[in-house]
């Protein structure tokens, strides 16, 4: 029985149009051991295969975030791991696969992620 106070948190998964399930593995830890920066998400192909993909952002893409949003995020922001699932997800409806060596470095943000973080209230 689920008790209110619980640590147990249920992973929210995103499912591709073209069948690929992601989760953050922070959701599955009760220690996050990513570093600063990294965004490590369990993705599972269609046929149920399974990859551990490290996103992680340039530091020319923080950069213009940072000058858009005109203040400082720490990489722990809910922000940079939102930007992150949404590259991810698009990257794997585009190619259909998961990205070489299982690791995606964004050296760009995507317009929309731009307006998200201009209007970004949280850290």
């Amino acid at each position: 029985m689920y008790e209110a106070n619980s640590a147990l948190r249920i992973p929210v998964e995103v499912i591709t149009e073209n069948g690929y399930c992601i989760v953050r593995s922070s959701d599955l830890e009760e220690i996050n051991l990513s570093a600063p920066g990294d965004y490590h998400f369990i993705v599972y192909e269609p046929s149920d295969v399974e990859h551990l993909v490290v996103v992680e952002f340039t530091a020319e893409a923080v950069k213009i975030v940072e000058q858009r949003m005109r203040r400082r995020l720490s990489p722990e922001s809910l922000f940079w791991v939102e930007c992150a699932e949404r590259s991810l997800a698009t990257y794997l409806w585009e190619k259909d696969c998961c990205p070489p060596a299982d690791r995606l470095t964004l050296k760009s943000i995507c317009i929309d992620d731009l307006e998200v973080a201009r209007r970004w209230d949280g850290n």
